[in-house]
């Protein structure tokens, strides 16, 4: 095997980075050659794992063991209250992906880990479209907010990547003493391969694929019975599948322990992890197919009923485009040409037949851009603990963590994401339009930047002792404490004129000029940093977006029980836990009517309204308890029950209706299952099935737009009421059935299997949008009750209709309903055979795949359901239980790989991995939407919306080097 590193192919990037890449290419690029010159005839299997006797010698009990893990299957977990409990003795829901999985299937990150997890997946299926929220993950079809990873079970704002990763872990439902803090959905977990004693030993990994795509890991230990270090690796180049995409990481992790005596050792790791990939659309609108495919602007004049042909005019008091297709005409004003105009639904690449006239892809590779919408970021980690064994039953720990992930579009965020026909055969001044007849999207720029910084400090202590008379008790209590400050910062911000004497508000169309790119040109031009060309006249990215600052600084302490009698028949675990929140928040909360940027400040109580540059201040407190048992009927047959709680940080954001703080949302829940045991990790099974609950979960708002609009026609000035905003809250239920099988039948086949049917439902919502209703609806009816506009009132025929929208949302909340996005039941299974005698000795065989069933994405239209074009609330809210749902999918996965051994000191690993075996194209649709026919009239129509592509079938080789 030949690879080729061409530094002169790659993303540009810093020295300092370029330098590491250098440094490990010279690495990888030895190990090749020395594989080969020591290369011999006789295949043998690569061991699965070092030695026992070489282990870490680990004191720590608040670590998990990763030599207790046998294939497929598991030996242990933190589940037990942040202490190592073997799986079998832990009453909460938790799944283990050991290392094997993770290599067998080519594991990389834990987003494509989330993939194989039973009841887990991404928080955001188009992440391609933006650089942030990376790290939220949907549990249990509870939402993806606020159910945030953790790294060693230490806060982890960040997707970690898979090549200094010894193993996942993903813990379900409400638990509080495993992770403290979280959504009800559960939490997943990453441990870094930590440095170990008595260890020497090198890994080089070298993948490529058919997409031109190419990665490159090292994993080097050495250690003697003082001292140990490791350090890993990382280089990667993605090509994706779509035009232009890439995805490029850059990683340095290295770990390091010192033993300072018999009973104490230090230990410290830190890690430099750099993405930089493109930011692109997933799918394009549709603001074509209401047009006539006849009708133009030919002389820049009026066309009479334009909308009866699928036409409008651009239209404001001002819209301005530069058009690289005619750079000499300069920033042009198309306010009064034409656009065309459509269902604003998805397009499809094969086209549609149940929407007349709509538009098809060029390609599903097609992406229009543009080039330079890059995302750039920067993860910075750093750990130091003390561990310390008191006597040979009691153990210490004092820990502190620290990260740092930076977030940023850089160039531009935004993207061309309309299809629409340029109708005006002459430019707006006058002249020959070049582009005339051609597809086409505008670009507003704009780029955001987000930071996440958290430090924890944390001591943590266990205290175990033995007691057979009382029915051979096996007892530990686990204390742990810290404290967790938090630092959020983020704002947007848009190009915009600065310097309009006669305009001086920013976000005046009079002071936006769009960027036009066609489709017959994708992927030709950048838009970022440049400001428009317009003489005299300066354009800066102006701050009118939201923007935040937030400190939390978090208190907590918790106590655990974990006791077992009987011969470890019976596992009780019982705990509480108390957590302290201060938290500091400035934010933008309204923009400057004159200037237009943004204002900072907040909800000040003394006055009952924002004030600029007010700082808020909440102090929060809250109590959280876990109970839950094993009892094994049978030595391999066991029973399990747990009852646990946890609560939620208030997420960033604006505050309530009446301006004030967030309680935390509290969860809680049950499982009760059936384990299935058997020795030396031959089979773990679990059945369970589980109900929970979570009160006061933060959403948005809901009816802004009318409720402003009401206090307009009000004639209101204030700006709580005119540019008023607000989140509100839900209460929600999640229950169901969930199956796991892991298994090592024979010592050459591995085998895990698992099985969930969800149901989330909504048991209340929005109490704080009814409040504020009940509180002025007697104002707003009576101005609605005139006529015509008298006095201060505008316009009562809108205030009417405004009342009688919210009045019809409010009423039609649909408690009991399925939340959207709800799987009826997900599958995921995978084999893995071992050949180990005759001539494919050292063969290994696996496949399996991934189905998801139907999924709940929306509900029947309740004007078409009974025909009217005005519901009552009570046909709304049963239109809302007549669910319409997406069709299920499947992927299949196999790899097939050989064991060699070059040297007595060199093995390798030669695999092929290829995903989506079939090359399945079925789209994903995730939502439905309602159009009005034709785009004209009052016939309406219903069909699915949005969607996202499943990735084609790729074929990755790998090979692996172990000296």
């Amino acid at each position: 095997m030949f690879i080729t590193l061409n530094p002169d192919s790659m993303i540009s990037s810093s020295p300092r980075w370029t330098a590491h890449c250098r440094r490990f290419a010279l690495v990888f690029a030895i190990a090749c050659v020395a594989s080969q010159l020591g290369a011999q005839t006789a295949p043998a299997t690569v061991a699965a794992k070092p030695a026992a006797a070489t282990e870490t010698v680990l004191l720590n009990p608040f670590e998990v063991s990763t030599s207790k893990d046998t294939g497929y299957v598991a030996g242990s977990s933190l589940a037990g209250g942040r202490a190592e409990t073997p799986l079998r003795l832990t009453p909460a829901s938790i799944s283990v992906m050991t290392r094997e999985f993770m290599d067998d299937l080519n594991i990389n990150n834990l987003e494509a880990a989330s993939n194989w997890a039973i009841s887990v997946m991404p928080g955001n299926e188009r992440q391609n479209e933006s650089p942030f929220g990376t790290f939220s993950f949907n549990f249990r079809n509870t939402g993806g907010s606020g159910n945030y990873p953790t790294r060693n079970y230490f806060l982890f704002y960040a997707n970690s990547d898979g090549y200094n990763t010894e193993r996942f872990e993903f813990a379900r439902g409400p638990n509080s003493l495993l992770f403290g803090d979280a959504a009800l959905g559960g939490v997943s977990t990453n441990f870094t391969k930590q440095a170990r004693f008595g260890q020497k030993r090198h890994e080089a990994r070298f993948q490529f694929d058919n997409e031109g795509s190419w990665r490159s890991t090292l994993d080097t230990q050495w250690g003697n019975d003082t001292l140990a270090v490791r350090a890993n690796g990382l280089m990667q180049r993605n090509k994706g599948w779509r035009d232009g995409v890439y995805e490029n990481r850059e990683g340095v992790h290295v770990a390091a322990s010192y033993k300072v005596g018999p009973n104490t050792q230090i230990r410290a790791e830190h890690e430099s992890l750099e993405t930089r990939a493109l930011i692109y659309q997933t799918t394009y609108s549709d603001n074509a197919s209401f047009w006539d495919g006849k009708t133009t602007n030919d002389t820049n004049g009026t066309i009479a009923s334009a909308n009866n042909f699928g036409l409008e005019q651009f239209g404001g008091n001002a819209y301005h485009v530069f058009s690289f297709t005619s750079p000499g005409a300069g920033v042009l004003d198309w306010r009064t040409s034409y656009r065309t105009r459509g269902t604003g639904f998805a397009i499809k690449p094969e086209g549609r037949s149940d929407i007349a006239n709509a538009p098809r892809l060029p390609s599903r590779e097609f992406n229009l851009g543009p080039i330079d919408s890059n995302q750039v970021r920067q993860l910075s980690t750093h750990v130091l603990s003390l561990d310390h064994r008191i006597s040979a039953d009691w153990f210490a720990q004092l820990a502190y963590f620290r990260m740092d992930h930076d977030a940023e579009a850089k160039n531009t965020e935004s993207r061309a994401t309309d299809y629409r026909v340029d109708v005006n055969r002459l430019l707006p001044n006058g002249q020959t339009n070049p582009k005339f007849g051609q597809r086409f999207a505008d670009i507003d720029q704009q780029i955001q930047y987000q930071d996440n910084r958290v430090e924890d400090v944390r001591f943590l202590t266990t205290y175990k002792f033995e007691w057979a008379k009382a029915f051979d008790l096996k007892q530990r209590f686990s204390a742990i404490g810290g404290f967790r400050p938090e630092r959020f910062e983020m704002w947007q911000r848009r190009m915009r004129r600065v310097d309009n004497p006669l305009v001086p508000l920013v976000n005046d169309a009079r002071n936006i000029v769009r960027y036009r790119v066609y489709w017959d040109e994708p992927l030709k031009y950048a838009v970022g940093n440049q400001p428009p060309p317009v003489p005299g006249a300066t354009f800066k990215y102006a701050d009118i977006g939201f923007g935040s600052k937030e400190h939390k600084d978090l208190g907590y302490a918790q106590v655990v029980s974990n006791s077992t009698f009987f011969g470890d028949r019976l596992s009780i675990l019982a705990g509480m836990r108390r957590d302290m929140l201060k938290r500091r928040i400035i934010q933008q909360y309204t923009n400057d009517p004159i200037t237009g940027y943004s204002i900072y400040g907040g909800f000040d109580p003394s006055i009952k309204a924002n004030r600029p540059g007010y700082e808020q201040n909440e102090k929060i407190s809250v109590s959280s308890s876990n109970l839950g048992g094993v009892l094994y009927v049978l030595p391999w047959l066991g029973l399990q029950a747990n009852y646990s709680e946890n609560f939620g940080l208030p997420t960033s954001g604006v505050n309530k209706y009446d301006g004030g703080a967030f309680t935390p949302p509290k969860g809680k829940g049950s499982d009760l299952g059936v384990k299935v045991s058997l020795a030396q990790n031959k089979l773990y099974a679990v059945f369970t099935r589980y109900e929970s609950s979570q009160v006061d979960r933060i959403i948005g708002g809901g009816n802004l737009t009318e409720i402003r609009r009401i206090w307009t026609n009000l004639g209101a000035t204030e700006d709580a009421k005119i540019n008023f905003n607000y989140r509100d809250t839900e209460d929600i239920e999640a229950k169901g059935w969930e199956a796991e099988i892991v298994a090592n039948p024979w010592p050459n086949l591995r085998l895990t299997a698992n099985h969930a049917r969800p149901d989330a439902t909504i048991i209340q919502q929005r109490p704080g949008q009814q409040a504020y209703v009940a509180a002025n609806l007697a104002t707003w009816t009576a101005a609605g009750a005139l006529t015509a506009p008298t006095g201060a009132v505008i316009n009562p025929t809108q205030i009417r209709a405004d009342i009688l929208t919210i009045n019809n949302a409010l009423e039609g909340i649909a408690k009991g309903a399925t939340n959207n996005s709800t799987f009826r039941d997900s599958t995921n299974f995978y084999g893995t055979y071992t050949i180990s005698a005759g001539p494919l000795k050292g063969l290994n065989i696996g496949g399996g795949g991934n189905h998801r069933g139907a999924r709940k994405i929306g509900n029947r239209d309740a004007r078409l359901k009974f025909n009217t074009t005005t519901p009552t609330a009570t046909q709304v809210r049963e239109a809302a239980f007549d669910y319409l749902y997406a069709a299920s999918t499947f992927e299949a996965t196999m790899h097939a790989s050989y064991d060699y051994r070059f040297t007595k000191n060199v093995r390798a690993r030669f695999q092929l991995n290829v995903s989506n075996l079939f090359n399945t194209q079925d789209l994903v649709i995730t939502s439905f939407g309602t159009y009005t026919v034709g785009g004209v009239g009052s016939t309406i129509a219903q069909a699915d919306n949005s969607f996202y592509y499943i990735n084609p079938r790729k074929m990755t080789l790998s090979a692996t080097f172990n000296f």
